[in-house]
C-alpha cells in the first residue's frame, strides 16, 4: 500500500494570516503569507515611510532596496519572492553563518585546533584550525527586513481589524508577532500574541503526549519535550556559529518544550537565559480577544540576530509538528 504524503503546513492551514516554516536540510527561513493581503501590503508598503525609516536607521549604506515585494527583497539581498503556494505568498530567507573561514592558520592556537590549557578545542576556530572572519551583517540584514515585513503586517491588522469578516477570513491563524533589530542589548526583543486556535492545539499535542507517557517533571511543573525542535535548532546554531564540533554541553540553552494550558517555552544559548515563550501574565493583543481567547507571548534578553533566528526557527518548527501532528 502506498504511503500517503504528509500535508504541507500551507495545505492544512488554509486561512491563517501567516506562518513561520524552517528547512533545516536547506537552512531557510520562509513567511508563509495569505494571498488576500498581500496587495494591500504591497500598498502600505509603497504609501508607508517605514521603508525610509529602517533604511536610514540601520543600512544608510546601503542604495541596492526595494519594496521588499520586488524582485530585490530586503536589505543586502538577503531574501527573495518563491511565489505563490495555495493561498499563500512565499518569501524565503537563506542564513549564513556569522562566521565564516579563511585558509589562514588560526591566530589563537597555531593551527593546532586546540585549546592552550585544556583538553578542549580551541575557543576562536572551534577545532577547525584555520582563522575565522566575523561578520554579522548579512543575519542583521535578514532580521532586519523580518521586522520591517512583520511591522508592514501589524500595519494591515491594524487598519482591517475592526472589519466585521477580519477575525472570520483568519481563523486558522496561529500568531501574531513583531521583532526588532538593534544594535544594542535586549535589540532583538521578540513578542505578540497566540491565537485560541493555536493555544488547542497546544493543549491537545500536550494531553496526547501525556497519556503516551512522553512527559516529565520538573519544578515549572510537567512538560514535554519536543526533540525534533531541539536539534533543528542546534544544528541551524551550529551552522552559524561556524562550529560543527559543539557538543551537547555546548548547546545545553537549546530547549523547546510545551506545558498544560497551552504554554510554550523556547530558549538559546544566550546571557542569563534567552527565551521565547506564552505568559498568561500581560496584554493579550491583537484581534484575539474573543471566545477562543490565546495567550500573550514575551520574551527575555533577546540581545542578537543569531538568538532572534534561533527562537524564530524553534516557534516555526514546533508550530509545524504540532499542527501536522
Amino acid at each position: 500500500m502506498e504511503t500517503k504524503p504528509k500535508l504541507k503546513l500551507y495545505e492544512k492551514l488554509t486561512s491563517a494570516l501567516y506562518f513561520l516554516h524552517y528547512d533545516v536540510t536547506s537552512q531557510v527561513l520562509s513567511f508563509f503569507i495569505h494571498k488576500s493581503c498581500v496587495e494591500n501590503l504591497e500598498k502600505l508598503a509603497e504609501g508607508n515611510n517605514l521603508l525610509e525609516i529602517y533604511k536610514n536607521k540601520y543600512f544608510p549604506e546601503q542604495t541596492s532596496y526595494t519594496s521588499y515585494l520586488k524582485t530585490v527583497h530586503g536589505f543586502n539581498d538577503c531574501g527573495k519572492v518563491e511565489g505563490i503556494f495555495g493561498n499563500f505568498l512565499k518569501i524565503s530567507f537563506k542564513l549564513l553563518p556569522l562566521y565564516t573561514f579563511t585558509e589562514e592558520i588560526c591566530s589563537e592556537c597555531k593551527g593546532t585546533g586546540k585549546h592552550n590549557v585544556f583538553d578542549l578545542n580551541c575557543n576562536q576556530c572551534h577545532g577547525t584550525k584555520k582563522e575565522l572572519v566575523f561578520n554579522r551583517e548579512p543575519l542583521l540584514a535578514i532580521t532586519n527586513t523580518i521586522s520591517l515585513l512583520l511591522a508592514l503586517l501589524d500595519c494591515y491588522i491594524a487598519i482591517y481589524e475592526s472589519d466585521s469578516s477580519f477575525e472570520e477570513k483568519y481563523t486558522e491563524s496561529l500568531y501574531v508577532i513583531r521583532t526588532i533589530t538593534e544594535r544594542d542589548m535586549n535589540g532583538h526583543a521578540m513578542g505578540g500574541s497566540m491565537s485560541g486556535f493555536f493555544k488547542k492545539a497546544i493543549e491537545d499535542y500536550f494531553n496526547h503526549s501525556v497519556s503516551a507517557g512522553k512527559s516529565y517533571k520538573s519544578i515549572s511543573g510537567e512538560s514535554v519535550c519536543c526533540e525534533q525542535v531541539e536539534k533543528d535548532m542546534e544544528q541551524t546554531y551550529k551552522m552559524l556559529m561556524a562550529n560543527p564540533f559543539a557538543t551537547k554541553s555546548d548547546l545545553h540553552s537549546i530547549t523547546a518544550l510545551v506545558r498544560d494550558g497551552g504554554f510554550f517555552y523556547l530558549e538559546t544559548n544566550g546571557t542569563n537565559g534567552c527565551n521565547f515563550y506564552t505568559s498568561n501574565q500581560g496584554m493579550n493583543t491583537y484581534w484575539y480577544k474573543g471566545k477562543d481567547k490565546g495567550l500573550p507571548i514575551s520574551c527575555h534578553n533577546v540581545d542578537g540576530p543569531l538568538q532572534q533566528i534561533i527562537l524564530l526557527i524553534g516557534l516555526a518548527r514546533l508550530s509545524e509538528d504540532i499542527i501536522l501532528s
